[in-house]
């Protein structure tokens, strides 16, 4: 028989979740969908170690009056949301606070911009669903199951008919029929009509080219750049180049029209454009620093140096971005991440080096859920 706890959040971390200190037994509970000054019962659904327990809400004794009702009806069990049970305004506070504490040896947190995002439904261009055909279910996967998302309203109004279209009389089994009994349905919204979502099974993420899934709020982080390349006073007459890695199509850069090496691991050719080079290249191999070293010298010229470094990389980040730094001797570093935590691991030897934190920008490209981007950039201490 599971345990039932009392709880009293104190405050929300960075997934989401409230936590809650017990300092007569001295655990703390972590308990999804709940907010700071809440008390009631929670559920006991997993442990770590003699004091760190996991907790599923059961019922309020005092709520918080920033608690609304959800707007959808997938919520109160689906994993893909955080924060549908208060308002845009609170759940922004909440991400900001919680974010800005992992940042807190190295920088203030009233100095951290945050930007939300213009709306915090029907935004994604992107929907990745899981499928079980033994199980038949098609949703979003949790650790021991598929829960199934049939009204989901994150994804953009046209994806989401698209998806409904899938549930409707499960014509994703039809879909899937000549595929492994388990697998993944990703729709991709590439245009402004129905006919420009498509449909990939069993392809990798962001097969058909990675962008940022809230198209809005992908202008606001190259706002950001164009602020971050103004401040620099970058000269194209300069021979000074940019280096993008985790580059994807050159989302960030594209746009810069100034001498750029992208980098990414790309399956098919890329076409180069007049300011963008591009660079095939898997980021995480250990001949990966050498590769550029030699694009870099066979594309430019000698005397061309690194003005700045810009990198996007995934959740799990780039441990040995010290030795890209060191390699390639960027004067500025400009890190955009989706894992704060990570991405303080990878700073924190530069940190140690000479380098400083020149500012922070937190952009909300994922509202309603526990994520957020962080974009951190650098400079070297004078």
């Amino acid at each position: 028989m599971k345990e039932t706890i009392s709880f009293s959040i104190e405050r929300v971390d960075g997934l989401g979740q409230g936590v809650s200190f017990n300092e007569s037994n001295g655990k703390v509970s972590f308990i999804p969908k709940t907010l700071p000054g809440e008390t009631g019962k929670a559920l006991v659904t997993g442990k770590k170690g003699k004091k760190v327990q996991f907790a599923a809400l059961q019922s309020l004794d005092k709520k918080s009056e920033s608690r609304i009702e959800p707007k959808c009806i997938h919520y109160k069990n689906c994993p893909g949301c955080s924060f549908l049970h208060t308002d845009y305004d609170t759940e922004s506070q909440l991400k900001k606070t919680s974010y800005s504490f992992l940042f807190r040896r190295h920088f203030k947190a009233c100095d951290i911009t945050y930007t939300q995002a213009p709306r915090r439904l029907e935004y994604r261009n992107r929907v990745q669903l899981h499928y079980d055909k033994k199980a038949q279910k098609l949703g979003y996967r949790t650790e021991s199951q598929i829960f199934e998302v049939p009204h989901c309203l994150l994804p953009h109004p046209l994806i989401r008919d698209k998806m409904q279209e899938l549930f409707n009389e499960k014509m994703w089994l039809k879909l899937t029929k000549d595929q492994p009994n388990s697998g993944h349905i990703e729709l991709y919204l590439k245009g402004n009509s129905e006919t420009d979502v498509s449909i990939a099974i069993n392809q990798r993420y962001a097969h058909d080219g990675f962008t940022q899934v809230f198209e809005e709020m992908n202008n606001k982080v190259i706002e950001s750049i164009d602020l971050a390349l103004t401040k620099a006073k970058f000269s194209p007459q300069s021979n000074e180049i940019i280096v993008d890695l985790f580059g994807g199509d050159g989302n960030l850069t594209q746009h810069l029209d100034l001498p750029t090496l992208v980098v990414d691991y790309y399956t098919l050719p890329k076409l180069e454009r007049n300011h963008q080079k591009f660079l095939s290249q898997n980021l995480y191999h250990a001949s990966a620093i050498n590769e550029i070293s030699s694009c870099l010298a066979s594309s430019f010229s000698k005397d061309t140096s690194i003005a700045w470094l810009i990198l996007d990389p995934p959740r799990s980040g780039l441990k040995n971005l010290e030795q890209y730094v060191s390699q390639l001797k960027p004067k500025k570093i400009s890190y955009l991440s989706c894992n704060p935590n990570t991405q303080i691991r990878d700073i924190t030897p530069l940190l140690e080096s000479g380098w400083i934190i020149d500012s922070i920008e937190f952009l909300d490209l994922f509202p309603s859920t526990h994520h957020l981007e962080s974009f951190v950039h650098l400079k070297k201490a004078h």
